[in-house]
């Protein structure tokens, strides 16, 4: 949609970093999103389905690493506590 084509150029003048998924060849999205995960395929059902899962990938991934982030203190002293 335009908006979303807008966002993104907003994003892209304020300095943020995006990521799209779009159908086949990313339409007017792919020259502004930094990331285009463009499914390769025609018929949107298929290609929400794709995205689905991309979107559970994606915050699995983010979800793992925060908690890393946020729980790398705790196994560290964990660590020293185990070797004592």
């Amino acid at each position: 949609s335009k908006n979303v084509v807008a966002a993104l150029r907003t994003a892209r003048d304020r300095g943020t970093s995006t990521i799209a998924l779009t159908g086949q060849g990313g339409g007017a999205m792919a020259e502004y999103a930094d990331v285009l995960l463009a499914v390769p395929l025609s018929v949107t059902p298929r290609i929400q389905e794709v995205h689905a899962v991309t979107y559970h990938i994606i915050c699995e991934a983010v979800e793992a690493a925060l908690c890393e982030k946020a729980l790398a203190p705790t196994l560290k002293a964990n660590a020293v506590t185990e070797k004592r």
